[in-house]
């Protein structure tokens, strides 16, 4: 489903609702620089098959209008690397030894994420281009990723999580990603904003000043 879906209008409507969390057929209009009737058509189709959903809401004077947002289904559409396996897995393994043998495991994880990207980082002519390429090989990875500059720090924004179903139970997984944002750009690190925790992308603010 995703591979017809990249490139498409469809793809380019989810990735617009993914990203913002609600919009209206006018936004999504303007935003993709096509009319508000082929967005209906899409959205509609989207409706149909589950992704999308909507609720009415007034925006100043005049009747209301709707807004549009995705639906937990939608989820299947993105990347989510055989969840539910890796899942059971680490069920099993915390049931026969224990939850430290999962602390274990996300620890070796995150130890082997941060030789394989200090690899890729090594060459990066300067901070900002170091934060750029690690942003690109996150894409690759099949995470959703936007970089915000600002005055003094980048924000980084992961819109979905590859490992969101073990997140949700393993919070180690969240624990031991930012142990790796912080060795790979400094202990100034924050973040700001957890999908795990409810929130709608991972939010991570990176100081210029490292």
């Amino acid at each position: 489903m995703l591979q017809r879906l990249e490139n498409s209008t469809v793809w380019k409507i989810l990735l617009l609702l993914k990203k913002h969390g609600e919009m209206s057929i006018e936004d999504m209009s303007n935003a993709l620089n096509i009319t508000t009737i082929g967005v209906r058509q899409h959205i509609l189709n989207l409706e149909r098959n589950g992704y999308v959903t909507y609720q009415m809401r007034k925006k100043g004077v005049g009747r209301p209008g709707y807004i549009y947002s995705l639906t937990k289904k939608s989820e299947e559409l993105f990347p989510d690397s055989y969840k539910k396996f890796v899942l059971e897995t680490l069920q099993d393994i915390e049931e026969t030894d224990g939850r430290n043998k999962i602390e274990q495991i996300f620890r070796r994880r995150k130890e082997r994420l941060f030789a394989k990207k200090s690899l890729l980082l090594k060459d990066a002519k300067n901070f900002k281009t170091r934060i750029s390429l690690f942003a690109n090989s996150l894409k690759s990875d099949g995470y959703l990723i936007d970089l915000i500059e600002r005055p003094d720090e980048i924000e980084l924004i992961q819109y979905n999580c590859p490992i969101s179903a073990v997140s949700s139970n393993y919070k180690e997984a969240c624990k031991y990603e930012l142990e790796l944002y912080r060795e790979l750009f400094g202990n100034g690190v924050e973040r700001l904003s957890c999908a795990s925790e409810g929130n709608r992308y991972c939010l991570y603010k990176i100081p210029l000043s490292n």
